[in-house]
């Protein structure tokens, strides 16, 4: 028997998702199958190839925190337990959110090799929550992210220092060798499963497609250090 010692960060996750299965309404169809029947952003599938995905995001509702870290599964480590409080009732109106998915990572590299990469750890905030609560903590602030059109690939196993650099690299050059206009300067990582499920996992990593009108450069993404 496999024995998996989950960090505190896992336990806490573990603890959400949990909470969330056993709160949860049935019924949930309408979302994707990695979305496990938890709150998901809506989107609309304009095209699916073999290698990934173009979607179209509505404007949604989002909690964030900024972290500057030199690796991905740190920076992710240091950004949950803020907003797993959040909402866990740490706002001002004291309500509690039902966990959400995904997990979306905004990975802006660092502009040198020895330089820390920004990072922005954001929870969903469902419309229907209603007035999106107000955070407590400093640190936290509700982010409202615009409607936006992203290319989406699709990985398996886990999110970390090693495949999340070699998947944004893998669709940064997919991207390029399909002529596609993106915006080169950060991408996005969406995580929706529990620590504990070892198979089956789902996660993806975004890149936004370029405005028409004089959207950033289709240039290939930095590689996060790691």
């Amino acid at each position: 028997m496999q024995v998996v010692n989950l960090t505190p960060t896992a336990v806490l996750l573990l603890t959400a998702f949990v909470g969330r299965c056993q709160a949860q309404q049935s019924g949930n169809t309408s979302s994707p199958w990695f979305c496990h029947d938890l709150d998901c952003p809506s989107y609309i599938t304009l095209d699916k190839g073999a290698d990934y995905e173009k979607r179209q995001y509505p404007s949604a509702n989002w909690v964030s925190v900024n972290v500057e870290n030199y690796t991905y599964s740190a920076a992710v480590s240091k950004g949950f337990a803020p907003l797993f409080d959040y909402i866990s009732g740490a706002n001002k109106e004291g309500v509690k959110i039902n966990m959400t998915a995904p997990v979306l990572v905004k990975v802006l590299p660092g502009d040198g090799p020895f330089c820390q990469n920004n990072f922005t750890v954001s929870f969903y905030v469902p419309t229907k929550q209603g007035e999106t609560p107000v955070p407590m903590q400093q640190s936290l602030y509700l982010n409202s992210l615009p409607p936006a059109t992203y290319y989406v690939s699709s990985f398996d196993g886990f999110a970390d220092d090693t495949s999340v650099p070699a998947q944004a690299a893998a669709l940064t050059a997919k991207l390029t060798a399909n002529g596609e206009a993106f915006d080169s300067s950060a991408f996005w990582t969406a995580g929706y499963d529990a620590p504990y499920k070892l198979t089956g996992r789902h996660n993806e990593i975004w890149i936004r497609k370029a405005d028409a009108a004089g959207g950033s450069g289709s240039t290939p993404a930095k590689s996060v250090a790691g």
